[in-house]
């Protein structure tokens, strides 16, 4: 069998082996191959290790070393391509809630939703409390703390919800000096120089990080 460029095959991961399937090896169901091997989606470190090799059957390609707990319904992978699904300046329609909107928080979401009392702008949206117009609230070379997770979904405490959150403990990354403060890894050279913090160690592993900034806010609207 050989793939093209661009092209790909699904197999599952579901122990077909030779012995229990002599009459249909590798298995095929009609539709989709399976391997002799299925996958922990949990466990140890060395329980959880998948790689593509080569054909003598020792060189590898590409690997997981360990690939990261599994989650139900959860893919997980590298990404094969990309779409910019909001342009530059869409025009967003946009709404500050007061306690006279609707209580049902999910409505909005429906594609159905009727938004026409809302304002609208060009994105980007934000706001500030300037009288000599829009301030900048995060600079790019803003101090952050990033983390890179290992072990699942944070939810949402690291967001500063109910009791103050503290992040001391995300110290994995500090920033290198001389760049523009950017959170990201790049492969080749062509955006190093905007990467402060560099979350290389996602490749392969994660397909997203957690960043804090602190905002300073003053005057008036200021809590203490």
């Amino acid at each position: 069998m050989t793939i093209d460029s661009g092209e790909y095959l699904l197999v599952f991961a579901s122990n077909k082996n030779e012995i229990d399937n002599p009459g249909n090896y590798p298995y095929w169901d009609g539709a989709h191959y399976h391997t002799n091997f299925n996958l922990d989606k949990g466990g140890s470190e060395s329980d959880r290790y998948l790689a593509l090799v080569y054909p003598d059957g020792e060189s590898v390609v590409q690997e997981f070393a360990p690939y990261p707990d599994q989650f139900t319904d959860t893919s997980f992978g590298i990404a094969q391509s990309s779409m910019q699904l909001v342009a530059t300046g869409a025009n967003a329609s946009y709404l500050v809630p007061s306690a006279s909107d609707s209580s049902d928080e999910n409505i909005w979401m429906q594609e159905s939703f009727d938004d026409s009392s809302w304002a609208s702008s060009p994105t980007a949206l934000g706001f500030g409390f300037t009288s000599s117009g829009p301030q900048t609230l995060v600079y790019e070379d803003a101090l952050k703390t990033v983390l890179v997770p290992t072990n699942g979904d944070l939810g949402t405490s690291w967001t500063g919800s109910g009791e103050p959150f503290s992040d001391g403990s995300w110290t994995d990354y500090s920033p290198i000096s001389g760049k523009a403060g950017g959170v990201g890894y790049d492969l080749n050279p062509e955006y190093d120089n905007y990467i402060s913090y560099d979350v290389g160690s996602m490749f392969g592993v994660r397909t997203s990080c957690y960043i804090r900034i602190p905002l300073p806010v003053l005057g008036d609207n200021a809590e203490e």
